[in-house]
């Protein structure tokens, strides 16, 4: 947890999560992606199941999606992600 949410401690966590290989980061129901600049074997259909089926519980687009998901189903009310970012921020990565 950060003692302080603001810019630079923000930037601080993600500049380590970075280091130590982590490209996904949430701060309550936000779900922060840093594009890695290198091929990272993250979107595959064992981490896809593991999230599915619960035993994944880190960051994740795929742990997201899961929980909209699952809201849908158990609401039965609208759910929407909205994906935001700059140019060559791994928008597209995230949405296939």
């Amino acid at each position: 947890t950060l003692p302080n949410l603001d810019e630079p401690n923000i930037l601080h966590s993600l500049r380590v999560r970075y280091w130590a290989g982590h490209v996904y980061s949430h701060t309550g129901p936000i779900l922060i992606a840093v594009n890695p600049w290198r091929t990272v074997d993250i979107y595959n259909i064992n981490m896809l199941e593991a999230y599915k089926g619960g035993s994944a519980t880190g960051p994740h687009i795929f742990g997201l999606a899961v929980k909209a998901f699952r809201a849908l189903m158990s609401s039965r009310k609208n759910q929407c992600v909205l994906i935001s970012g700059e140019s060559g921020a791994g928008k597209t990565e995230s949405t296939k």
